[in-house]
């Protein structure tokens, strides 16, 4: 008993867990962060970013006075992962116990009301990130994606077939869903001072700037329920789960297209501002041609089963699938944000504040909404101590981290914990930076 029962607590934390485990929407910006600083600063970054960091945060910044003429990063990496209602707080609580029938209700309940357990995992990583003066260059790639589980599904794992009541049932399995996207982007920035002045404040600065971008449609996957369902009586499962997904057989160049952000930045002795519009101009779209269709079906009985999961060809699937093919597409576009920012630096800390708002949903679908501070303690010159708190769509997020600069060699180790209307998430974030942040 003692081991059916260790059986079935796994197979409920793995299975609750999966949706972070497998994918997760894209929620992080179109072009990575290449610091950790920011992330520590709650990604309250726009008008204190500087160089190599300007390209993906406010390409103007790379004009201001007090950036590197040089910096360049060694592959940072950013990681976001979490699960939701049900969290992986949820089920450190019962690990190596009998989940009690009161917990299961309870998260069931949780489920219901949420309308799903939704998970989250996220992948940045920038191949190249380097600043020359006013000039920067980025390269970083971008995997992001949703799994998504209904109550009834819920209700199957949490208490078998026979459901809730103890008596076998019916169950609908529709409302699962698994989204997954990888880009990767190659933007070069620019930006030129100008003799522009506001008021009497001395040693003025400001500067316009731009980022171009080259973005190439790596793969794409979407997944959604057809109809699946579960009967007790009799005992039969019925899956239908159609799968869209680019063909990467031979190739990861599903797509492509240019997009261009523009930027002003002023600095005015300790106090900085800036202004981003981001995706100005995007004509990114994924190749309809390349697109294919796996049906996703199976049925198993007490006495015979049958699976269909061959590959074939979008024309080759039904006209709702084409259908859905297609408005997946029309969505699955970058859209302009607005970002605007402000910086004081003072003798031994520095605050930072963002307010961003997204125009409209497409690739980038993480909180459309962010307003937030941060501050970098430096009680020890090279080990600035890092926090941020930011109120973003439906939640917040809390963040913090901290540096080792030694001489031109930075290390960052940032962390934050996010919850917004799209869930609930960690990140973690490493970088090694030569010459800036």
């Amino acid at each position: 008993m003692n081991a059916r029962h260790s059986m079935v607590r796994r197979i409920v934390a793995v299975a609750l867990a999966l949706p972070a485990a497998l994918a997760a929407r894209p929620a992080a910006a179109q072009l990575a962060s290449a610091g950790a600083a920011s992330l520590g600063l709650g990604d309250n970054y726009t008008a204190l970013a500087r160089g190599r960091n300007a390209v993906a945060w406010n390409p103007a910044n790379l004009a201001l006075p007090d950036g590197p003429s040089f910096s360049l990063a060694l592959a940072p990496v950013r990681v976001s992962a979490g699960i939701s209602p049900i969290t992986t707080a949820d089920l450190k609580q019962v690990e190596g116990a009998v989940i009690p029938a009161s917990v299961k209700e309870e998260w069931l309940a949780r489920i219901t009301e949420a309308g799903r357990q939704r998970g989250a995992l996220g992948f940045d990583l920038t191949h190249l990130s380097m600043n020359v003066g006013r000039v920067g260059i980025q390269v970083a790639s971008t995997v992001a994606g949703t799994v998504d589980l209904g109550p009834d599904v819920a209700e199957l794992l949490l208490f078998g077939n026979a459901g809730r009541t103890g008596e076998p049932g019916d169950f609908d399995l529709a409302g699962s869903a698994i989204d997954m996207s990888m880009t990767t982007t190659f933007a070069l920035s620019y930006a030129q001072p100008l003799s522009i002045g506001f008021g009497p404040l001395p040693d003025q600065h400001f500067a316009l700037g731009a980022t171009v971008k080259y973005i190439i449609g790596n793969a794409l996957f979407s997944a959604a329920d057809a109809g699946s369902t579960a009967t007790g009586d009799p005992l039969e499962i019925g899956v239908e789960f159609p799968i869209i997904h680019t063909d990467t057989a031979f190739r990861f160049n599903n797509g492509a297209g240019y997009g261009v952000d523009v930027g002003a930045a002023w600095q005015g002795g300790p106090l900085s501002l800036g202004v981003v519009l981001r995706n100005v101009l995007n004509t990114f779209e994924w190749d309809a041609t390349t697109l294919r269709y796996t049906p996703g079906s199976a049925v198993f009985t007490a006495d015979t089963s049958y699976s269909d999961f061959d590959s074939r060809s979008i024309d080759d699937a039904p006209q709702q699938i084409r259908d859905r093919a297609a408005r997946l597409l029309d969505e699955l576009r970058y859209r302009p944000s607005l970002a605007l920012g402000a910086a004081l630096e003072l003798p031994l800390v520095t605050l930072t504040a963002d307010i961003r708002h997204r125009l409209d949903e497409g690739m980038e679908v993480g909180p459309a909404t962010h307003a937030g501070i941060g501050a970098e303690l430096r009680l020890i010159p090279f080990i600035p101590l890092r926090a941020g708190v930011t109120a973003l769509s439906g939640g917040y997020q809390y963040a913090g981290g901290v540096g080792l600069e030694l001489g031109l060699i930075n290390l960052g180790l940032s962390a934050s914990h996010r919850r917004s209307d799209l869930g609930e998430d960690a990140m973690v974030m490493l970088a090694v930076s030569f010459g800036a942040n």
